[in-house]
């Protein structure tokens, strides 16, 4: 161990006295070259080493995408969204569309497809407008339903192209009803806001949530009773209900020609 530790003493001091005598013979510049040769490949070495690390840390930290490509990938996102939010809609459309149109079918009902285009300013007014007039066949009177077997109100108003259907909830707006349960038939009257009232005598036993229906050639649901309030009187009462579908909601409507 002793001779190994002297023989590397004995090799370093050579190497200094060899740099200290070529320099003094002017080899300087030599031994620099020398040194550069050797040092070389460990220079380049680590050269590639600090590219790789600075390349690894760039990755790591810098930001992928510039912000134009951002907003390019975000609104490309938006659009991807809005087309699969349309699909779905149009697939619940054309489903409750033939739903509608198996019960119409049943009943042996005649019906125009039509959209909603407008709806009633007033708070009270319970009406909207509709695509379709006398061009298609609409006529002033005719039922109009919804899901193809609830009765939302009769067309008003008829123009070439369009048509003015005013809800049974509408302010004032009159129609009989008839309640099965009860075997009662009496008339209900709108209170706008999708309400309409039905007053009845006391002696009627009616019960929450029993349906009520039109009363005519088709008996169509217009609703259940929702509550039922007793006058102060005692001879009567009346029961309040409200169209079972809320008319902001309602997109599609079928009115009825053969009836």
């Amino acid at each position: 161990m002793r001779k190994k530790n002297f023989l590397k003493y004995i090799l370093l001091v050579g190497a200094v006295l060899l740099v200290l005598t070529l320099s003094s013979w002017g080899y300087l510049g030599g031994v620099k070259s020398i040194v550069r040769w050797v040092s070389w490949p460990f220079l380049i070495s680590a050269d590639y080493v600090e590219r790789f690390a600075a390349d690894g840390m760039s990755l790591l930290l810098h930001v992928p995408f510039s912000a134009e490509e951002s907003r390019r990938i975000r609104d490309e996102n938006i659009g991807l969204r809005a087309r699969v939010a349309s699909l779905e809609y149009m697939e619940r459309e054309n489903r409750e569309l033939r739903t509608a149109l198996g019960r119409l079918d049943k009943l042996e009902l005649q019906a125009i497809e039509a959209r909603v285009l407008a709806r009633s300013a007033a708070s009270t007014g319970d009406a909207f407008t509709i695509d379709g007039g006398t061009r298609v066949g609409i006529e002033v009177g005719m039922p109009v339903l919804a899901q193809g077997d609830i009765l939302l109100g009769r067309v008003t108003e008829v123009s070439d192209t369009s048509a003015v259907v005013k809800l049974v909830s509408s302010a004032k707006e009159k129609t009989e009803v008839y309640l099965p349960g009860s075997d009662l038939v009496s008339v209900a009257e709108g209170e706008g806001l999708g309400v309409f009232a039905i007053k009845v005598p006391a002696s009627f036993s009616i019960q929450e949530g029993e349906g009520i229906f039109s009363s005519g050639a088709r008996d169509f649901l217009l609703g259940f009773v929702d509550k039922i309030e007793k006058l102060d009187a005692g001879l009567f009462q009346v029961v309040k209900s409200k169209i079972p579908i809320n008319s902001s909601d309602i997109r599609q409507v079928f009115v009825v020609r053969n009836l």
